[in-house]
């Protein structure tokens, strides 16, 4: 009884984006959990504009994770020197194409100081849907990205519903699962 109130003290003391983590962590690492909606915190600085790359190329607009709303989102952090980025960007071009009309978006946002890495990045290996620019690294603290990639599933009333971190192939159709589910709420 006495770690739980000591937790429950920790836990008012958190971010809701830090609760979030250290429930996945704590719940299992290895499994992609999606939380229940009356559990999951509000998306952290969703209102932070970003500048958006469109055929890695760096464009004049810029995007919000609030210009998404009412959409599934699966936001991507992700740097140009990541092994496991390279792997995960065919994975995310085949979900965009698959569920966007189910109203599911991608939405990578890349943390690289130098943007030029990111465009160069993105002409081998092309993104199918909005890459934003967050060299000034407005948004990872908030997000509380441990490692790269991290990916979030933001349900379309922008609650972080699910995260993993890395990419593994084996566990694409985990991953997919728990977009399916977001999608059918």
């Amino acid at each position: 009884m006495i770690l739980i109130t000591k937790m429950r003290a920790r836990f008012t003391q958190l971010s809701s984006s830090s609760l979030l983590l250290l429930m996945l962590i704590q719940a299992n690492p290895t499994q992609a959990d999606v939380f229940a909606a009356a559990d999951a915190p509000m998306t952290p600085k969703a209102e932070v504009s970003l500048p958006l790359v469109t055929d890695a190329k760096l464009t004049e607009t810029s995007m919000r994770l609030t210009d998404y709303k009412g959409k599934t989102l699966l936001v991507d952090f992700w740097a140009s020197w990541c092994g496991p980025c390279r792997a995960s960007f065919p994975w995310m071009n085949e979900m965009q194409a698959k569920y966007q009309d189910k109203g599911f978006e991608v939405v990578a946002i890349n943390l690289d100081l130098r943007p030029e890495l990111a465009l160069e990045f993105l002409t081998k290996i092309p993104a199918n849907f909005p890459v934003l620019l967050d060299e000034n690294a407005q948004l990872p603290d908030a997000f509380n990205v441990i490692g790269m990639p991290t990916s979030y599933l933001i349900d379309k009333e922008g609650r972080l519903r699910a995260q993993h971190v890395g990419f593994q192939e084996a566990r694409v159709a985990e991953y997919e699962a728990a977009i399916q589910m977001l999608l059918a709420e």
